[in-house]
């Protein structure tokens, strides 16, 4: 069964950023979505992503648009190092590192995805879009989940090719390069 309207998976789409993001998509109409969750566990399992990647090609052929939903908690890098707490090591400014550490690592890897699928004609944007009140965050942040889906669904639906290569879209919906 082919679908009839852009096929678009999300990925994390059960809370937060990616249950908003599914929302707002929902609400117009013109997007089929395959809405995705998984715990940790199954985060870890390269099983569970070829699975879906069979489902979709079984049941629609291909997808169009892909909402790659990652979220990295502090906790799942956490290396517990008992450190003085005015060492510049101490284990609240290790955590804080590893969160950066590992949201530029997947940035990057989404970087030169981006210049090696180009070459087959897929687009791949990267979507920053700031800190946003979720459960993820511990219900912090300065804006909320919704606001942080409109720049989500910009960076998926709206803008050329042309304009969107290689760039990330950010907060406020500004484009940023890459640095190359």
């Amino acid at each position: 069964m082919a679908a009839t309207k852009p096929l678009i998976p999300i990925t994390g789409a059960n809370q937060g950023l990616g249950f908003a993001t599914a929302q707002q998509l929902a609400s117009g109409g013109k997007y089929d979505l395959l809405i995705g969750a998984r715990s940790q566990e199954k985060a870890e399992e390269d099983e569970s992503i070829t699975v879906a990647a069979k489902f979709v090609e079984e049941h629609f052929g291909s997808l169009d648009i892909l909402i790659n939903n990652t979220g990295i908690n502090r906790s799942l890098g956490q290396i517990g190092i008992a450190y003085s707490p005015t060492s510049e090591y101490s284990a609240k400014i290790w955590e804080l590192s590893v969160y950066r550490s590992g949201k530029s690592a997947i940035n990057m890897i989404n970087a030169v995805d981006a210049v090696s699928l180009e070459k087959e004609n897929i687009l791949s944007v990267l979507a920053a879009p700031g800190f946003c009140r979720t459960n993820f965050g511990g219900g912090n942040g300065v804006k909320s989940a919704e606001e942080g889906a409109q720049l989500i669904v910009r960076a998926a639906i709206e803008g050329t090719p042309k304009e969107l290569f290689g760039k990330l879209v950010a907060d406020e919906n500004t484009l940023v390069g890459f640095g190359w």
